[in-house]
């Protein structure tokens, strides 16, 4: 199977099981809306967290691969 034939099949059942999910949810519509929203908002904060520490690892290596270069 090509890759991206499998992303799109991966993307579709993730698509199909949260809105079965959602259908049988025993949370009233505001209540999965708040939940939604909270976790939106701890994944963006996760993400961004692993963005500046990406960041801050491509800054040292930037300057490690700088330190060996003046070495060579």
């Amino acid at each position: 199977m090509r890759k991206e034939s499998f992303l799109a099949t991966f993307v579709l059942g993730v698509v199909v099981g949260a809105l079965a999910a959602l259908l049988i949810t025993p949370y009233t519509g505001e209540e999965v809306r708040e939940r939604l929203r909270e976790e939106t908002d701890r994944l963006l904060d996760k993400v961004k967290e692993s963005v500046e520490k990406i960041e801050a690892l491509r800054g040292r290596i930037e300057e490690e691969v700088l330190d060996i270069e003046e070495e060579v």
